[in-house]
C-alpha cells in the first residue's frame, strides 16, 4: 500500500468549487438534472399509491421518510400540495409524460435508471423496473430540503442512472461490536437511500454454524434466524446480502480451539493448511450452509493476508515451488469444491498480485477484489493485472475507520475517489466500500461520511468530485441548512492536514531562507549553497515531522493520527526548504540567486493564500505577516553572509 499525505493535502489546496451550482444539493449527484425552482410544502404532499407492490412500498418508504421529518404527506389520488407519482417506463401515462417533456428513457437506465420530471402540480417518477423506481423516489426525498412547515420541494428535470451495476458496502462483524439486527436493518435502509445494492457482512468466526457449533461465540454472532429475516428486509430496499466467510487466512478463532488446530498451517494459527485432508471438508461444510442461508449469486471467499503461508505444513512445497503457486493452487481448490452450488466467489487480490505472472491461472469464473486503503494519484497497478487477463474484477476502498476512534475522511475520500474512478476507467463492474474494525474502537454512526461518499462514487460516473460532496453531506444526511456540519467537517480537515501541511511549509519555506542566502553571500558559490540548502531543509523536514508527531497523539485534540500529520509536516517543511535551495542548481551564481529570490515569493505568496483560504486569515493581513516574517528572515541571511 502507497500512502502519499502530501497528495492528500495538494489535492484540496488545488480544489475549485464546482461551477453553478443550484440550492438543490443531492447524493449521489444525477447524470443530468436541471432545476426549475422550488416550492413551500407547508401544506403537505401527496403521494399516489401504485398498483405494483413493490412500487407501493417505494411510495410507504417516501412516505415515512417524509413524516419522520414532520411534513404532512397524504396516500392517495387527491390530496394537499404537489403529487408524487411513482410510474414504469412502459406504462402508456409514463410514456405521454415522456414524449410531453421531450424525454428519453435510454436502454443504459433499464436496470436501475430513473427519470424525474415536473408535469404541472406533479412530481412525476419514471423507471423500468422497481429497483429504478425505487431510486427515483430515494431522490424525491433529497428534493424536499428542511423539516415541518419549513419544508420546500424542489422541482427539476432529472435523468439518472449508476456507473457501475454493483455498489456495495462491507461491515466487519468480526473484530469489533457485533450490531445488533435493528442496526442492521438500520444500515440496509440508509445506504439504500444512496442507491447502495449490496451489503456484505464479513465473517471469520460470527456465523453461527449448525454443522461446527463450536466456532461462533454464543451471543455474539448472527444466527439462521436472524440471516433470513435480515436477507427478506434487505430485499425489500432492493439490497443483496453478498455474505463473506474467510475460507483460508483469518480463521483463528476457528484453528485456536484444539478440535481445529490440526488443519492449521501451524499450530492455532490463522490459515488454513492446503494439502490437510480436513481443510476442504470444513470449508464444504461452511459454505453449504451459507448457501442454504443466502440466495445471493454471489459469496466472498476472503483469501487475503495469508500471511502464515509457508511456514509450517507447506513449508517444503512452498520452498520447491514457490508461495505464489501453492496460494492460488488452493484458491483453485476451493472453487472447485464449492463450484456446484451455481454461485459466483469474490477473492481479495492482495496475495495474488505478489505473483503478477501466476494471474493468468486463476480462473476466469471468479471475481476479483483489489484493495487497498492509502492515498495515491493512481490504482490502476492493483486492477490492471486482473482485467489484462479478463477476470471480472470489482475494487474495494475503505473509509480509513480502523486502528482509530474516529475516521480519516481526508484519507478515506481520495482513496475512494480515485480507486473508484480507476476501476470504472478499467471497466470494473463493482466497488465495495470497506468498513473494518481493527482493535474494535470504531464506533460504526462516526463512518457514515465516507460510507455515503463511496456510494456516491460508485453510482456517479468518473472522478466523483469531493467538494461537491462536502457541501451537501450536512443538508443531505443530516438536514442541516445551517452549514455547520459541513463546517465542522472542513474545520477537521484544517487541524488534520492543512495545519500541519501549512506550518511545515512556512517553516520550510521561511527557516531555511537564513543559512541558505547566508552560505550564498558568504561563499558566492552556487554549490555550497546548495549543499548547505539541502541539509537544512533535510534537517528541518525531519525534526519537524517529529515534533509535529510527538506533540500531540491526537486523543485529546481530535486531530488524527500523529504520524499522517507527523509525515505530512515534515514533508511540506521539505518542499518549502528545497523549493529556493534548488536553484542553486545553476552553476551561475548570481542566475540562480534571482530564480531562488522569485521561489521564495512565490512560496510566500502561496503561504499567504493557504491561511486565507483555509485558516479564516483576511489576505491583505496573511500576506503582510508573512512576507515581514520572510523578508526578515531573508535580510538576515544576507547580512550574515556578506559580513
Amino acid at each position: 500500500m502507497k500512502s502519499t499525505p502530501v497528495l492528500i493535502l495538494l489535492s484540496f489546496l488545488l480544489a475549485t468549487p464546482s461551477a453553478a451550482q443550484t440550492d438543490l444539493r443531492l447524493i449521489p449527484q444525477p447524470r443530468e438534472m436541471k432545476v426549475e425552482g422550488s416550492a413551500p410544502a407547508q401544506n403537505g404532499i401527496t403521494i399516489t399509491r401504485p398498483a405494483n407492490a413493490e412500487d407501493r412500498f417505494a411510495a410507504l418508504d417516501l412516505t415515512n421518510a417524509l413524516k419522520e421529518r414532520g411534513i404532512r404527506v397524504v396516500s392517495g389520488e387527491t390530496g394537499p400540495g404537489a403529487r408524487v407519482v411513482l410510474m414504469r417506463a412502459d406504462a402508456s401515462a409514463a410514456q405521454s409524460v415522456l414524449r410531453r417533456h421531450s424525454l428519453t428513457f435510454d436502454p443504459a437506465m433499464k436496470d436501475e435508471g430513473y427519470v424525474i420530471t415536473t408535469d404541472g402540480n406533479r412530481i412525476v417518477v419514471i423507471g423500468a423496473t422497481a429497483a429504478g423506481v425505487f431510486y427515483g423516489a430515494q431522490t424525491v426525498k433529497q428534493m424536499v430540503s428542511g423539516d415541518g412547515n419549513e419544508a420546500r420541494l424542489y422541482r427539476a428535470t432529472i435523468r439518472d442512472w449508476p456507473a457501475m451495476r454493483y455498489r456495495g458496502f462491507h461491515d466487519d462483524l468480526s473484530r469489533g461490536p457485533v450490531p445488533t439486527l435493528d442496526f442492521q436493518k438500520k444500515q440496509i435502509r440508509t445506504l439504500a437511500a444512496y442507491k447502495v445494492n449490496f451489503f456484505s457482512p464479513y465473517f471469520e468466526h460470527t456465523l453461527a454454524y449448525d454443522s461446527n457449533p463450536l466456532i461462533a461465540p454464543p451471543g455474539g454472532a448472527m444466527t439462521h434466524a436472524d440471516v433470513k429475516e435480515l436477507v427478506t428486509y434487505a430485499a425489500n430496499y432492493h439490497v443483496d446480502i453478498v455474505p463473506e466467510q474467510e475460507a483460508f487466512g483469518h480463521l483463528h478463532h476457528a484453528l485456536k480451539y484444539e478440535i481445529y488446530s490440526p488443519l492449521g498451517e501451524t499450530a492455532h494459527g490463522h490459515v488454513l493448511a492446503p494439502g490437510q485432508p480436513g481443510s476442504l471438508p470444513l470449508i464444504r461444510q461452511m459454505f453449504a450452509e451459507i448457501n442454504t442461508l443466502f440466495p445471493s449469486r454471489f459469496v466472498h471467499l476472503g483469501a487475503d493476508e495469508t500471511f502464515e503461508l509457508g511456514r509450517g505444513q507447506t513449508a517444503d512445497r512452498v520452498k520447491t515451488v514457490g508461495i505464489g503457486v501453492v496460494y492460488l493452487d488452493f484458491l483453485k481448490q476451493i472453487a472447485d469444491a464449492l463450484r456446484p452450488s451455481g454461485k459466483k466467489f469474490l477473492f481479495w487480490g492482495d496475495v495474488a498480485l505478489s505473483s503478477p505472472e501466476l494471474v493468468n491461472t486463476i480462473p476466469k469464473d471468479l471475481i476479483a477484489v483489489p484493495w487497498t486503503y492509502g492515498a495515491d494519484t493512481s490504482y490502476v497497478r492493483y486492477i490492471a493485472p486482473f482485467r489484462n487477463v479478463g477476470m471480472e474484477t470489482w475494487v474495494a476502498p475503505g473509509v480509513s475507520s480502523w486502528n482509530r476512534v474516529y475516521p480519516n475522511n481526508a484519507v478515506a475520500l481520495v482513496n475512494i475517489q480515485r480507486f473508484v474512478r480507476d476501476g470504472q476507467l478499467l471497466g470494473a463492474t463493482g466497488m465495495i466500500n470497506t468498513s473494518w474494525d481493527d482493535d474494535g474502537e470504531a464506533l460504526f454512526n462516526q463512518t457514515w461520511y465516507g460510507d455515503l461518499f463511496g456510494a456516491a462514487a460508485g453510482w456517479q460516473a468518473g472522478e466523483s468530485s469531493i467538494d461537491a460532496f462536502a457541501s451537501s453531506y450536512g443538508r443531505v444526511f443530516h438536514g442541516d441548512l445551517s452549514g455547520k456540519i459541513d463546517e465542522a467537517q472542513r474545520r477537521l480537515f484544517v487541524l488534520q492536514i492543512v495545519q500541519p501541511g501549512l506550518a511545515g511549509l512556512m517553516d520550510g519555506s521561511v527557516s531555511t531562507l537564513a543559512p541558505v542566502f547566508a552560505a550564498a553571500f558568504a561563499t558566492k558559490s552556487s554549490h555550497d549553497a546548495l549543499l548547505v540548502g539541502l541539509a537544512a531543509s533535510i534537517g528541518a523536514g525531519i525534526s519537524m515531522a517529529f515534533a509535529e508527531a510527538l506533540s500531540d497523539d491526537g486523543s485529546l485534540t481530535g486531530r488524527g493520527t500523529p504520524w499522517l500529520r507527523g509525515t505530512v509536516c515534515g514533508l511540506m517543511t521539505m518542499i518549502g526548504g528545497l523549493g529556493h535551495t534548488l536553484p542553486y542548481l545553476i552553476p551561475h551564481f548570481y542566475a540562480a540567486t534571482v530564480v531562488s529570490v522569485i521561489v521564495v515569493a512565490l512560496e510566500l505568496a502561496a503561504i499567504s493564500y493557504i491561511r486565507y483560504r483555509y485558516m479564516d486569515t483576511p489576505f491583505l493581513a496573511a500576506t503582510f505577516q508573512i512576507v515581514v516574517g520572510g523578508v526578515l528572515v531573508f535580510l538576515a541571511g544576507i547580512l550574515i553572509g556578506s559580513s
